[in-house]
């Protein structure tokens, strides 16, 4: 089923400058969250500038919305996808990805791809949950959880800030494949905007050669 064709109509150019969006993204999302309390005055003065980068972020790219919602200690950076219904983005996105191992509707692995009808049956019960596993060779096992947000009549991707930055990813790859697949405004500037941050020079020289570790050298190349 999974052919790892989902981003192949995509230049790499494209998915060069989408790759060093959402890491900055991230990177921005994740020190905002690790200075919440250590820096709280700094942080105040951060929150205006954190949404404006959100804003512009889901104006670029139509298909893919990132809402913050703020914590008495931190931040939750969600990911909301444009699409109808959890089952389309299995159908569209999800299923094509490469080494797609197992699906479940209450929890992982209900069903393997090689039970042919336990799959076909588990597939025909997705409504506003679904549980994905694949296996890669470049990141190993690896889970995805998505269900229906309807409130925002949209799918949420449940995501983890180290493992979605790294481009070979299920979850980073569903993510380009919906900010990129009707295209994007090429007039924002987001890497200027998240430079204006400068979390970086607060770091101590071990950690940012911790942080820089964690993102994957293609995506910034």
């Amino acid at each position: 089923m999974a052919n790892n064709d989902i981003l192949s109509g995509i230049s790499q150019k494209d998915m060069k400058e989408f790759g060093r969006d959402f890491s900055q993204l991230l990177r921005v999302a994740s020190e905002i969250d690790r200075y919440y309390v250590k820096w709280e005055q700094d942080i105040v003065k951060y929150l205006p500038k954190l949404d404006k980068f959100i804003n512009l972020f889901n104006k670029k790219y139509g298909n893919i919305k990132v809402k913050v919602l703020k914590r008495i200690d931190g931040v939750d950076v969600r990911i909301l996808l444009n699409e109808g219904t959890v089952k389309d983005i299995f159908n569209n996105c999800a299923s094509r990805i490469a080494g797609l191992k197992s699906i479940g509707t209450i929890n992982f692995g209900s069903a393997d791809v090689a039970e042919m009808e336990k799959f076909a049956n588990e597939i025909d019960k997705i409504k506003d949950k679904l549980y994905l596993t694949y296996y890669q060779p470049e990141v190993g096992i690896y889970s995805v959880f998505l269900s229906k947000n309807k409130s925002e009549k949209m799918v949420e991707l449940h995501w983890e800030i180290k493992e979605s930055i790294n481009e070979v990813s299920p979850d980073f790859r569903i993510c380009a494949y919906y900010a990129l697949k009707d295209g994007y405004s090429k007039k924002i500037r987001l890497l200027d905007e998240g430079a204006t941050f400068g979390f970086l020079s607060l770091l101590s020289e071990k950690e940012k050669r911790e942080w820089f570790d964690r993102l994957n050298p293609r995506v910034l190349e």
